[in-house]
């Protein structure tokens, strides 16, 4: 058998170790979220809270309480909002940026951590 067709096989077992352990991981995840009616139906609202490094709470703001829409009725105008300051490459890639890995591993690796 050849190196090259040996590496490929590797190769291949590789990614699919790797497609095996991501299924699992994002099984895991989901089986532990709330369901959406769970979500809507929390008293709680929305707080934010500002810890110490020693984790005392020094600031807290909320809840914040407001109405639940549905997605059509989301004016596009923030629609665009939210994804530009999200990623703005957002409709250009899959849900997996190359560009902003790659920039990430050379900040990383030049600035280090």
């Amino acid at each position: 058998m050849g190196w090259f067709r040996r590496i490929f096989i590797y190769g291949l077992m590789l990614v699919g170790l790797v497609l095996i352990a991501l299924s699992v991981t994002v099984a895991v995840a989901w089986s532990e979220l709330p369901d959406y009616e769970a979500l809507k139906s929390s008293p709680n609202g929305q707080a934010i809270r500002v810890h110490a490094a020693d984790g005392s709470v020094i600031i807290s703001l909320g809840p914040s309480y407001g109405d639940w829409i549905a997605y059509d009725d989301i004016p596009p105008v923030m629609i665009d909002a939210m994804t530009s300051i999200e990623d703005r490459r957002f409709y250009s890639h899959i849900g997996i940026d190359p560009i902003g890995i790659a920039r990430s591993v050379y900040v990383r690796s030049v600035k280090g951590p």
